[in-house]
Formats: structure tokens, C-alpha cells, sequence
């Protein structure tokens, strides 16, 4: 039952994601890019976190079209448009062109995956020539940006010692789900694959920086040094990367980590069943609220 009411509210939710609402997501997406490009800082802040959220209304609509039995044409044609529009979008980063700003960020990472999804999930519906755009846009606007300013040991400007919590995995892992989704179009994809994947590796092992007084990710315990929020969203990309390659490998060997088996007893201690249901515990740095971890 409560799986049936979940989709009944999310095909309700999707059903109200036309055409009329993808033109006004436009609209204001203009309108905050015109913003940010005069007063950049905190405008540009509100237009990426536009064009994110657009990239995921793109995922729920895909995966609106495959499940649902209603009628779906204004829906792949608002799909069609928004998709497109997101790799309009110059770059999927938070901040904009500015001194001292990333290449690729959070944003780039959260998109990157979005929209790569969305694209698996319905690529039947474009055009050659625009499943090129799309297939161009993943590569050089989430991809290639990320994995030179993340992983690439000859021009990476981050690295575990400098963003070696939550950030790292979430960007890396979003350029991970992309690149397997791409694979037949991507020319040094086995190169960018396997290093992505010591990467990730290497984010579980890492053992910290006593010289930089940079702390382990991970305790002996299985104890994650932010809190589980941040751990969720940490992981919320890895996973979907772990699926994806198991699919398509049939191996299972990104969730052979030995400190993942411990994570279920750090996620239990910070969660109590009350009657009003499960509460998460709330240390000051997450928002107070109910979820359904």
C-alpha cells in the first residue's frame, strides 16, 4: 500500500510538469542568468541551484515515461526541452567564472548524473543530431571537467588532503555514473574508468594528514567524520555508480569495502523509531526533520 500511494503521488507530482511549467522554469532561468552575470556572488548561487533542479526534474520525468501508463506525450516533449536546455546551460558549476572557483563542483557532479540517467532512460526520444548535443554537454560540461580537476594527477587542483570528505566522492562518482551510461562514445573511457575507480577506492581508505591536521574519513569503527547526512549524501552518488557498474560488469566489487559493513551500525545509532515515526538525530548541522533513511 504505501508503495502504491508513493508512486500514485509521485505520477501526480510528474503529471503537473508540463509544458506550461518548463516555460516557466526557462523563463526564470533567463532571468537569474542575466542576474548572475551582473552581480555574480550569491545570484549566481540561485541560478545553479535553477539549473540543478531542473537536471533533476528531467530524471523524475524519464522515469515518469517508463513507469506510468498515462498518456505521455506533452510529458516527452517537456522531457525533450528541459533536457535540452540544461546542456544549453554554459557550464554546471555553482559559482560561476570567478578567481579561485571550481571547474567542477558539487553542482557539476549532481547534474552530471541527472541528466546522464534521464538520457539513458529515454534516448529513444532525440534525434541523432540531438543526441550528439547531449552526448557532447555530458562529456565536456560534466565529465572531462570533473575528472581534470579531481582525478587527473597531472592537473588536479583537489585532492584528498584538500577536499577529502563528502565533496570528492559526490563529484567524482557523478562523473562515474555518466561515463558508464556513455561508454561507446567516450574515446578514453577505460583510462578515465580505471582511474576513477582507485580514486573511489582510495576515498574509503584514506588514512588522513597528520601534517595538514586532516583526519581519516572513516574510524575504526566505521565512524564517518561528518555527520550522517553528510554521509548520505556522500555516498547518494556511489551507490547509483555501484549499480551501474555491476550491471554492466556483473561484478560487485565497489561494495567490497570493508568499512561499508560497518556503516549499517553508524546509521543506527543516529536514528530513533518514535511513534510519530523514524527521527534522525540532529546535532545543529542538519535540518531537524523526519526521514525515511
Amino acid at each position: 500500500d504505501s508503495l502504491a500511494q508513493g508512486l500514485r503521488l509521485f505520477e501526480e507530482e510528474c503529471a503537473k510538469k508540463d509544458s506550461a511549467y518548463v516555460q516557466q522554469i526557462l523563463q526564470r532561468m533567463q532571468k537569474e542568468r542575466q542576474r548572475a552575470e551582473q552581480y555574480g556572488g550569491p545570484k549566481h548561487m540561485r541560478y545553479g541551484n535553477t539549473v540543478r533542479s531542473l537536471a533533476e526534474d528531467c530524471l523524475k520525468l524519464a522515469v515518469y515515461c517508463r513507469v506510468s501508463a498515462a498518456d505521455q506525450e506533452e510529458t516527452k516533449s517537456s522531457l525533450k526541452q528541459a533536457i535540452l536546455a540544461v546542456c544549453g546551460v554554459e557550464e554546471w558549476v555553482f559559482q560561476g567564472k570567478v578567481d579561485g572557483a571550481f571547474n567542477a563542483d558539487l553542482w557539476t557532479g549532481d547534474i552530471t548524473v541527472s541528466l546522464s540517467l534521464a538520457y539513458d532512460t529515454v534516448s529513444e526520444l532525440f534525434t541523432q543530431e540531438e543526441k550528439e548535443t547531449i552526448e557532447y554537454a555530458l562529456l565536456h560540461k560534466g565529465i572531462l571537467p570533473i575528472y581534470q580537476e579531481w582525478v587527473d594527477p597531472t592537473s588536479h587542483r583537489h585532492a584528498l588532503d584538500t577536499m577529502g570528505h563528502n565533496w570528492w566522492l559526490v563529484i567524482v562518482c557523478g562523473a562515474g555514473v555518466a561515463l558508464l551510461t556513455l561508454q561507446n562514445h567516450v574515446a578514453q573511457y577505460q583510462t578515465l574508468l580505471d582511474e576513477i575507480l582507485e580514486g573511489v577506492r582510495e576515498w574509503f581508505a584514506y588514512p588522513g594528514n597528520v601534517l595538514q591536521n586532516k583526519k581519516a574519513n572513516f574510524g575504526p569503527d566505521g565512524d564517518y567524520i561528518e555527520f550522517v547526512s553528510y554521509l548520505s549524501y556522500a555516498l547518494s552518488n556511489y551507490v547509483l555508480f555501484e549499480e551501474l557498474y555491476r550491471q554492466k560488469y556483473g561484478v560487485g566489487e565497489l561494495f567490497q569495502e570493508e568499512i561499508l559493513k560497518k556503516l549499517v551500525d553508524f546509521y543506527l545509532v543516529h536514528f530513533q523509531v518514535l511513534e510519530s515515526g523514524v527521527q534522525e538525530a540532529n546535532f545543529g548541522d542538519t535540518p531537524l526533520r523526519q526521514t525515511g533513511h
